[in-house]
């Protein structure tokens, strides 16, 4: 069985719309992948594509509403079915808000846990056997080779680092927060 996957390409908006989801209650979060995906979609026509209603980068991320999250614009979840015409709850595919965010391998109908550590209970996320079975191979290669080459970072701590236009210190968080969480996702 393939492995679920989630591939995030723009960390700045996902990042800021997980800080928002974080500061929902519990019972207010998404219950699923496709609730999740929407609610994303409407976050970024609210607050990142419509250029009369920008958000000031050196600001907290702005709050997730239902209002918000159902802000219609160019920003859509669609699913995408790894077999043609397979369209039901069961079928197997692919969640995604181009070019910002997939979670593929999955069922239509995929339920999703959002959780934080608690006192009461304490998450811990594991790294899946493959991925890490796939990276301990790439960490031999390179360390066989001398370690002359490296793993490729993240880009943003690169431009925040080096001071590059356009990236505040608030946009370097949201980064993190959505590298952090997407890294542990599968």
């Amino acid at each position: 069985m393939t492995e679920v996957s989630m591939t995030v390409a723009h960390q700045r908006p996902v990042g800021a719309f997980l800080t928002a989801l974080t500061h929902l209650p519990e019972a207010d979060r998404p219950k699923t992948v496709e609730g999740l995906m929407q609610a994303f979609a409407g976050y970024l026509n609210a607050h990142f594509l419509d250029p009369d209603k920008r958000i000031d980068p050196k600001m907290p991320a702005p709050k997730l509403t239902p209002n918000v999250a159902g802000t219609k614009g160019e920003a859509a979840a669609v699913f995408v079915p790894a077999t043609q015409g397979e369209t039901g709850p069961a079928a197997i595919g692919t969640w995604m808000v181009h070019p910002y965010i997939e979670v593929g391998n999955i069922r239509r109908d995929a339920a999703i846990d959002l959780v934080q550590h608690r006192t009461d209970r304490v998450v811990m996320r594991l790294p899946a056997a493959g991925l890490l079975a796939g990276a301990e191979h790439d960490a031999r290669i390179l360390s066989v080779a001398g370690d002359t080459d490296k793993f490729v970072g993240p880009t943003y701590y690169y431009d925040y680092f080096r001071n590059s236009p356009g990236m505040t210190t608030m946009e370097y968080l949201w980064s993190r927060i959505a590298d952090y969480t997407t890294s542990h996702c599968r």
